[in-house]
């Protein structure tokens, strides 16, 4: 399933490279908030020590917790985390079973079983640290275990990340065909 949902998500970012193209050789700008993920633009950005998006000190803050991140960050972590060395679209989440464990047992997890989902949500972090359903699932938690910071922070990546998704073309195009509908997801349904 992840395989499958990666190489959508691949297939929309290539599908989008001409879209871009022959829209700017047209003279059409983009509409207001719409990023097509572009790979040289993407590399150049996360690869220069002089860019405000250079990979490594942007992804600390991110693994920090930094609220100041903007959208823009968002965008070029999450696209440039497909250039990492130990980027791996089919690793399995360690966290994962522990979670949905939890969650298909009850819809109000105890505060104990709230910070395991939070430990679990950690661990899966350091495989995917962009997973929009394990960064979900992370919020709620610590919304249950009384944790107001955990759970801003959380919620603040959550937002960011989705944005990051539905900033193309082919999310946006996606959602006004089918309102309410997540189009570009990696997110499991439990």
């Amino acid at each position: 399933m992840k395989r499958l949902l990666t190489l959508i998500l691949v297939a929309v970012c290539v599908w989008m490279l001409p879209v871009q193209k022959a829209a700017a050789q047209r003279g059409e700008a983009l509409p207001a908030g719409v990023h097509v993920p572009e790979e040289d633009d993407i590399l150049s950005k996360i690869l220069s020590p002089d860019s405000p998006y250079f990979y490594m000190p942007m992804m600390q803050r991110y693994m920090e917790g930094d609220t100041t991140l903007t959208d823009e960050h968002y965008f070029y972590l999450y696209y440039g985390y497909a250039y990492e060395a130990d980027y791996d679209a089919h690793r399995e989440l360690p966290g994962e079973s522990v979670m949905y464990d939890i969650f298909r047992r009850t819809e109000r997890p105890s505060r104990e079983e709230a910070l395991a989902i939070i430990e679990a949500g950690r661990l899966n972090m350091l495989v995917d640290p962009f997973s929009p359903g394990n960064i979900n699932m992370m919020t709620y938690a610590y919304q249950l275990a009384g944790d107001s910071l955990g759970a801003r922070v959380s919620a603040d990546r959550f937002t960011k990340i989705v944005r990051a998704i539905t900033s193309s073309r082919r999310a946006r195009e996606c959602a006004k065909n089918r309102p309410g509908i997540f189009c570009v997801s990696h997110t499991p349904t439990i």
